[in-house]
């Protein structure tokens, strides 16, 4: 996983630091002018957006229905850096960016009439534990093929039940795919839109303020028939024991500094 930083304001204007000579007594008026100005981009909420680019790890969401193809027909996301999530500075989401290796978003549904969504699966506030990966917080479903559409945000209620990608031909059978209406409620005013291009093959789902992201966080994707799914990577279970040693040691570490 890499992220980059872009720094912004609520106006979108990107801005840069200027130096002015000293001509007799105007630096100290520019001083002031200076100040007035990082006050007010301050207000305005002036801060730091993160982007993170994931790549396409996985062929199947680790501990479901083993596939050996990671793509089957289409869509197909890119493998590498295929997945992009923006974080505003003040912790909200702002956008998941799905990049695509074709023009085809949703493929045909099979004949099965109400086939067509993808799904997008937002984990906002994971604790950390392999137990938690998929206490999914918010689900996004988009029902069109090929255009552009609103989409409905929802949350998700505990003890959910996943929508499984059907038995036909061609589909990851069985693989997550979707989230049970019965678990859903929806929610408005968050989700800004969700917009297909079909000449840079990027899906983007936009966000207003109101999804909070703690430091760590899980994102999740399929379509309806999971013929290519998206998952930010696992820790290994390893990684989470070393981890939580290392949080102890400096935690020991600072208990004795205070004694000392």
């Amino acid at each position: 996983m890499k992220h980059s930083y872009a720094r912004f304001n609520k106006l979108g204007m990107v801005f840069a630091e200027t130096k002015v000579k000293n001509n007799g007594g105007r630096i100290l008026k520019m001083k002031k002018i200076t100040l007035l100005m990082t006050l007010f981009l301050f207000l305005t909420g002036t801060a730091w957006a993160t982007i993170y680019t994931f790549d396409d790890t996985y062929k199947n969401w680790p501990g479901h229905f083993i596939d050996s193809r990671d793509e089957i027909g289409v869509p197909q996301i890119k493998d590498t850096g295929g997945v992009t999530v923006t974080i505003d500075g003040n912790n909200y989401l702002r956008s998941v960016v799905i990049i695509m290796k074709t023009g085809t978003r949703i493929p045909w549904d099979g004949g099965l009439g109400d086939g067509y969504f993808d799904a997008l699966f937002i984990n906002n506030d994971w604790n950390g534990t392999l137990a938690d990966y998929e206490s999914w917080d918010y689900y996004v479903e988009d029902d069109t093929q090929d255009i552009n559409m609103d989409g409905t945000l929802y949350t998700v209620t505990s003890g959910y039940s996943y929508i499984l990608a059907p038995s036909i031909s061609g589909a990851r059978t069985n693989h997550p795919a979707g989230i049970d209406g019965n678990d859903l409620v929806s929610t408005s005013g968050i989700l800004a839109g969700v917009s297909w291009d079909s000449t840079n093959y990027t899906l983007t789902y936009t966000f207003n303020e109101g999804i909070s992201i703690t430091d760590k966080f899980v994102i999740g994707w399929s379509v309806w028939c999971a013929n290519d799914v998206f998952l930010t990577q696992v820790p290994e279970p390893g990684i989470l024991i070393l981890l939580g040693i290392g949080l102890s040691a400096v935690g020991l570490v600072a208990r004795r500094y205070k004694k000392i």
